[in-house]
């Protein structure tokens, strides 16, 4: 199950690429550059490291005329991996070498102890840091509130899927599934089988 949650949420950010830009904005509080588009590209494409230094998906904000304003890295955690405090510097360095622009390092944990583990800064040595923006629990609060859902549909299943044991769940989910009846019915069945593998493994 932790494998099907995993690719569940990698897709999400596939199908969904303003959610990482919601989640930069307005949970990790980081304003990004003016854009026209936000696009979730082939990682294959994106990185010159090789391939056991694969993201899980890559984010890239675009002008008009096509030039890469930033890059967000998306990388789901679901345990503690000691390994990735060295691979995440080298997706990030890749990526700013590949596409010549800033790079942000987003990483969603559905546990708040992973969450807390994954958001300590990367030492680099003398050369610099490396601080993920690591989303979990305590940085998105559960969001109950039926306007708030129906501007960031997004936000909201990953509230629910990251604090599926808050009293108000039930709430949530009530404002949740009403947020996601506006939208068209491809992104509605994408969000709510992202969920139901969520509650499936007991987040």
């Amino acid at each position: 199950m932790p494998k099907l949650i995993h690719q569940q949420t990698v897709d999400f950010f596939h199908e969904q690429p303003m959610a990482a830009v919601e989640l930069l904005r307005e949970v990790g509080g980081i304003e990004p550059p003016e854009f026209a588009m936000a696009t979730a590209e082939a990682v294959d494409a994106t990185q010159l490291a090789p391939v056991e230094y694969r993201a899980d998906a890559v984010v890239v904000l675009r002008d008009g005329s096509g030039t890469a304003r930033l890059a967000v890295i998306v990388e789901v955690q679901l345990r503690r991996d000691a390994k990735k405090r060295f691979s995440w510097p080298v997706y990030a360095a890749a990526l700013r070498a590949r596409l010549k622009c800033d790079t942000a390092l987003l990483v969603v944990c559905l546990s708040r102890a992973v969450g807390r583990w994954c958001e300590q800064p990367v030492s680099m040595g003398p050369s610099g840091i490396v601080t993920p923006v690591a989303i979990h629990s305590d940085r998105l609060p559960l969001i109950t509130d039926l306007d708030e859902a129906r501007r960031r549909p997004e936000l909201a299943v990953l509230s629910v899927a990251m604090n599926g044991d808050h009293p108000d769940i039930d709430k949530a989910l009530e404002v949740m599934l009403k947020g996601l009846n506006e939208m068209d019915r491809q992104g509605v069945q994408l969000h709510l089988s992202y969920r139901v593998a969520g509650q499936c493994s007991g987040f």
